[in-house]
């Protein structure tokens, strides 16, 4: 609407053109991803593709950016990979968006809340980490992550934990918790690298 609205003065202003192009993009993969939740909450899984893990985080970072103080996240460290798997790449960047809000909100209670996410290699694994410097938990607080089903959270697009794990396991990924020694968690993703006989075939 707005695009059709200011047509004729976008001809000769190159800048606002590239903003409404990218806030239409924008809103075009967000409604994408939307779509992607209702189709997974229908159990409707969506098809899969060789796409790359890091290329992803790095979109989940941007959405973050969007909506969030964008100096809790350190700089995404990628140790020169580039870590194709067979993944919806919406499904997992929705999980990936996910886990950075939910480290974001838990380091909020110190002075200076820091969010890292590191992508290595474990084996025939891709293991993407994504830690905050919130407050050191107790056993029973760490149980109740462990377990968590619920988000207790309206806004946006967050998601309990039990339906991110879903899409994990739709994955073959595995979700874990771990606590940092001087406070906080760690999550840890682990998902199966793609074979170079089935990049070879995308």
């Amino acid at each position: 609407m707005l695009n059709v609205r200011l047509k004729g003065s976008l001809e000769s202003d190159d800048l606002s053109k590239q903003i409404i192009d990218n806030i239409s993009a924008e809103t075009k993969r967000i409604s994408m991803i939307v779509d992607s939740v209702r189709k997974f909450a229908r159990k409707e899984q969506a098809p899969q593709m060789p796409c790359q893990l890091n290329l992803i985080v790095e979109k989940a970072i941007r959405t973050f950016h969007q909506q969030e103080d964008a100096q809790t996240l350190v700089p995404f460290i990628t140790n020169g990979l580039s870590a194709h798997v067979l993944a919806d790449p919406l499904s997992l960047e929705l999980l990936i968006l996910n886990l950075i809000r939910n480290a974001a909100s838990a380091s909020k209670v110190v002075k200076k809340p820091k969010v890292g996410i590191e992508l290595t290699e474990k084996g025939s694994k891709w293991n993407l980490t994504i830690w905050n410097n919130g407050e050191e938990l107790n056993e029973d607080a760490f149980e109740r992550l462990e377990h968590a089903a619920e988000s207790t959270k309206a806004e946006g697009l967050g998601l309990g934990l039990s339906i991110v794990r879903e899409i994990a396991d739709m994955h073959g990924a595995s979700l874990h918790f771990k606590r940092r020694p001087k406070g906080g968690v760690i999550a840890e993703l682990l998902i199966d690298r793609l074979k170079q006989k089935e990049m070879n075939n995308e």
